[in-house]
């Protein structure tokens, strides 16, 4: 009975961490000499939106079917994109640090995008180990095969 609600779990514990990757980017992702700056929202700063926003439309997909919230491909694809944007943010926020010789430092934004994407990260290897351990198993080899000794004989 409890092994039915983990997925539903781990689908509302990861609705949490997209929301609070989305309120991380009306926080300062940077601030310098008192000065915060902010994610901008133009069309050439998709990369970064993206790494905010990306939760959201796969979230929705895994809410609607429950065929794609079993998925392991999927688990893992969430995975790496968690990955892929954790590692885009400590890019963009050493580019900042490096442009300002250091005097910027990292905002509460970026602080709480990073721990969100953490926590997603770890959200689907749970959810992939779930995944994997309740796939249907294959049957054994040693069922499928004969003995010689069970064989009927001819005419019998």
């Amino acid at each position: 009975m409890v092994t039915k609600r983990i997925p539903i779990l781990l689908l509302a514990g990861k609705w949490c961490v997209a929301l609070a990757l989305l309120l991380a980017m009306t926080l300062p992702f940077t601030t310098c000499k008192g000065q915060a700056s902010y994610i901008e929202w133009k069309l050439e700063n998709w990369a970064t939106l993206l790494c905010f926003a990306w939760p959201v439309p796969l979230l929705i997909m895994r809410s609607i079917w429950k065929e794609v919230r079993s998925s392991w491909p999927v688990a893992l694809f969430e995975m790496l994109l968690a990955a892929g944007a954790w590692c885009y943010l400590l890019a963009c926020a050493a580019v900042a640090v490096a442009l300002t010789f250091g005097t910027a430092r990292l905002g509460e934004g970026f602080e709480l995008a990073t721990r969100a994407l953490l926590a997603h990260f770890v959200l689907s290897i749970a959810e992939l180990v779930t995944n994997v351990r309740s796939r249907p198993r294959r049957p054994s080899l040693q069922s499928t095969h004969v003995r010689i000794d069970q064989v009927p004989e001819p005419g019998a």
